[in-house]
């Protein structure tokens, strides 16, 4: 996931603030997609789980347990990954210490390759919770239907 100002730029052109700036991005994605993920969770407990069919119940488990991986690995990976490459970036800026800019810089650019691959794979989720959410809600409308 890139910002829209690193979008199309070198990134051995990019100066530390930027980084830092983009890193800071990044923390505050990871915080908005715990928020969605804990709402996922509530979504499923408060109101899917009553409602799913034997047929569903398969497909809902198989998802709980992604939505469980996304936020106690691939979200705590990210979000631990950012941190520790802010701490550098923060000490650095800081103490106006020399480091080796061009190692950075490739850390950088795998961070950022890592959000944008995991941002695909949290879209595909997103679409398979939507899609079960909808059947679920058809039959739960056809039983009200009928009784």
């Amino acid at each position: 996931m890139k910002s829209p100002t690193l979008e199309n730029r070198n990134l051995e052109k990019i100066n530390l603030e930027e980084l830092h700036q983009e890193s800071r991005s990044w923390l505050s994605s990871v915080a908005f997609w715990n928020d969605e993920v804990r709402f996922m969770h509530n979504l499923i407990n408060n109101n899917f789980v009553y409602f799913v069919s034997k047929d569903q119940k398969g497909s809902l488990n198989a998802l709980i347990n992604k939505i469980t991986a996304i936020e106690k690995v691939d979200l705590e990976t990210l979000k631990m990954k950012v941190i520790k490459h802010e701490e550098i970036l923060s000490h650095h800026l800081k103490n106006h210490t020399a480091f080796d800019l061009n190692n950075f810089n490739k850390e950088h650019q795998t961070i950022s390759n890592d959000f944008a691959i995991f941002q695909n794979n949290y879209r595909l989720l997103k679409g398979e919770l939507f899609r079960l959410a909808e059947e679920v809600l058809k039959e739960k409308d056809l039983k009200r239907l009928v009784s």
